[in-house]
């Protein structure tokens, strides 16, 4: 890849002068630098990452964020309408792909904390590891990467925090890919507790219809009052089926989680 960018580097000063010969060569460029984004992606603390780790602290490697400002800035000049052969479109790409790079750690309590389930995570994504639900990093549009997935049950997510808080802000996030059968939970409830036996429901965030049309990612959030507690719980249900609209209407589907905070 190095040899690759070399190249481009060297195209892109010949052409200089030359406009439409420069915008082909941009243009060809991009598959490149998507490879790039996406590696750094999938293992987001590494030498690749799109953090670099330096004296034990996470850093932003902000060379691939340049290169990320300028596959942006070459997409909007030459309007290029999707990602993939999946039609995701350039701005959601780039929307989820920002919002997953901006890893949330800071002052979020759950992060690195212990998460358990009533019914497992398919382990063909993330190796159903729950873990990735609290490893600070936002799963962006692409559902192979940071997220984790369930086939046509429900489930229960209990967050152990290690200590008693009254941080106010609670949330979890979900995807929706129709086309890949992955639909947004019909119904995500939360509720607390200071002992892991006794729960108090904080509320419930129901999504209504059928959901044709949605977007890639939405956001549940949640608020306690003055409450003191160390467990959080979520009940997850998915909408069991496909609904009409969909070529395999009946067939079960799929719902993807993603990042729990908990902050103040």
């Amino acid at each position: 890849m190095k040899v690759y960018n070399s190249f481009f580097d060297m195209a892109e000063q010949a052409a200089k002068t030359n406009p439409l010969s420069l915008r082909n060569i941009q243009l060809a460029r991009l598959s490149l630098q998507y490879a790039e984004m996406e590696i750094a992606a999938n293992n987001m603390f590494s030498k690749r990452g799109w953090y670099l780790i330096s004296d034990g602290k996470a850093v932003p490697n902000y060379n691939l964020r340049k290169t990320l400002d300028l596959f942006e800035q070459i997409c909007h000049q030459n309007q290029v309408p999707n990602i993939n052969e999946s039609k995701l479109s350039t701005e959601n790409y780039i929307l989820s792909l920002r919002r997953m790079i901006d890893v949330d750690i800071e002052g979020n309590l759950a992060f690195g904390k212990k998460v358990s389930s009533s019914s497992p995570p398919d382990k063909k994504y993330q190796s159903g590891d729950l873990s990735y639900l609290t490893n600070g990093v936002s799963g962006a549009s692409d559902y192979n990467i940071h997220w984790l997935g369930w086939f046509g049950n429900d489930t229960e997510l209990i967050l152990d925090l290690d200590t008693l808080t009254q941080a106010k802000n609670i949330s979890i996030h979900s995807l929706w890919n129709g086309k890949s059968w992955i639909l947004h939970p019909s119904e995500v409830s939360c509720s607390i507790s200071a002992d892991g036996k006794t729960y108090s429901p904080i509320g419930t965030i129901r999504v209504e219809g059928e959901q044709q049309k949605e977007d890639p990612i939405r956001n549940y959030p949640f608020q306690t009052e003055n409450n003191v507690y160390r467990y959080v719980k979520f009940t997850v249900k998915g909408t069991g089926k496909l609904f009409n609209w969909h070529p395999s209407a009946g067939e079960p589907s799929w719902f993807f989680l993603d990042e729990i905070t908990v902050k103040d």
